[in-house]
């Protein structure tokens, strides 16, 4: 069993819908946080919600890719919410079973800045032992806190 939660936050100075349509592109991806390599779909507009698109990421020397489902869009209250799911194989072999990650961003108006949160939930019941490089790269929030800064300057310098 395999139960990991990780946040990080940033102030950036743009409104919610600037920082919404920029995050919530997955095209975005690719040189903002450092395990995303590539995507592939309909990436170059905001995702909503149901719609699915692959991103290729390396972990640990090694090429995965991920199937993301936006699960949820919610643009109705104060503080804006996407939230996006996939379920990788563990391993080559089936009977390993999947992990659930989910990331859930939030988008709230501070001002003339949005507070821009970021949370990770990965879980694994399954049996097989997990690779260090995953529970690794999972619990490692120097890659949130990189995405973060990535995405406060693509938008604040940009």
């Amino acid at each position: 069993m395999l139960s990991i939660t990780t946040y990080a936050s940033t102030r950036i100075a743009r409104s919610p819908v600037e920082v919404w349509d920029y995050v919530t592109t997955p095209a975005n991806w690719v040189g903002a946080h450092p395990v995303a390599k590539a995507v592939r779909g309909d990436v170059h507009r905001p995702a909503p919600a149901g719609a699915r698109w692959t991103e290729v990421v390396e972990v640990g020397g090694e090429i995965v890719e991920l199937e993301w489902t936006a699960a949820t869009v919610d643009t109705s209250e104060a503080e804006w919410l996407w939230r996006i799911e996939a379920d990788p194989s563990l391993t080559s072999d089936p009977a390993d079973g999947r992990v659930h990650v989910g990331i859930t961003y939030t988008f709230l108006a501070d001002g003339d800045c949005t507070v821009f949160g970021r949370t990770v939930d990965v879980r694994y019941s399954g049996g097989a032992s997990i690779p260090l490089r995953y529970r690794d790269a999972w619990t490692d929030e120097s890659a949130d806190i990189h995405y973060l800064d990535t995405i406060k300057r693509a938008l604040e310098e940009g």
